[in-house]
């Protein structure tokens, strides 16, 4: 089997786990229910709902992403989190309607794909806010790892979206130039690390193959057990994927 075949079974496989995993309910005359296979801290799929609105398509989280932040006694009324969560939404492009909390964007068909991974993105991203110190929070995982970066002599661009073979954008968290002597990079900063976004990942590295574009991951270790990070990094490695924990950042090499 060629390379440029192995590549293409590899995305084939992971856009069929995609649609098995992916379950559509209508719950109503013109609004449908998207279950997806992304957990959120409950272990819970993200479910996401469409609505046609004119020639265009609104995506929603119907509240849910905040909502559950504050049931849960996450605070969301400070100066500094209203600005990480604002900074979140603008990143990802997403709208949010503060008097429900809700979380939107709208689309059109063909960017439907781009757009319904812009919301998911922005979703799980606040959710993950919750693992961060409910207290003294005062900066985004994502802002950490860019520190780190200038530290290490990297100067990469931020929040960068690269059209992949499929010809769907992914969002890349920093992406690092390529030199004479090394390739050009993409680093994705996760703060709660789980084999879904492993899953991502790795598909982020077949789309970006014809980029020569190396993935890495930087992962919050924190608060994960061994036994998940080995297996994160076990898969990883197979699919080609570098893995840094935070807890050995100083040690890292890219």
């Amino acid at each position: 089997m060629t390379d440029a075949e192995d590549v293409k079974k590899l995305m084939d496989d992971y856009w069929q786990w995609m649609r098995d995993r992916t379950v559509l309910k209508e719950v109503k005359s013109g609004l449908c229910e998207i279950s997806t296979p992304f957990l959120d801290r409950h272990n819970d799929g993200f479910q996401i709902y469409a609505k046609k609105d004119g020639g265009e398509i609104i995506l929603s989280d119907d509240g849910y992403t905040i909502r559950d932040l504050k049931y849960s006694g996450w605070s969301i009324n400070t100066p500094k989190k209203k600005e990480l969560i604002e900074r979140i939404l603008n990143i990802n492009g997403v709208e949010r309607e503060k008097d429900r909390d809700e979380l939107s964007v709208r689309t059109s068909a063909a960017d439907f794909p781009s757009r319904k991974s812009d919301l998911i993105n922005a979703m799980m991203q606040i959710n993950d806010l919750y693992v961060t110190s409910r207290s003294n929070i005062t900066s985004l995982f994502l802002d950490d790892v860019g520190d780190w970066l200038v530290e290490k002599g990297q100067f990469p661009s931020k929040t960068v979206k690269l059209k992949g073979i499929s010809k769907v954008d992914f969002q890349v968290d920093f992406l690092i130039p390529p030199t004479k002597t090394a390739n050009e990079k993409a680093m994705q900063a996760v703060n709660r690390p789980t084999m879904e976004s492993l899953a991502m990942a790795n598909l982020l590295a077949k789309e970006l193959s014809q980029r020569k574009t190396e993935v890495h991951l930087m992962l919050n270790d924190k608060n994960v057990s061994e036994s998940v990070m080995n297996k994160i990094t076990s898969v990883a490695k197979t699919n080609g994927v570098f893995v840094h924990m935070w807890s050995k950042k100083e040690t890292a090499c890219l």
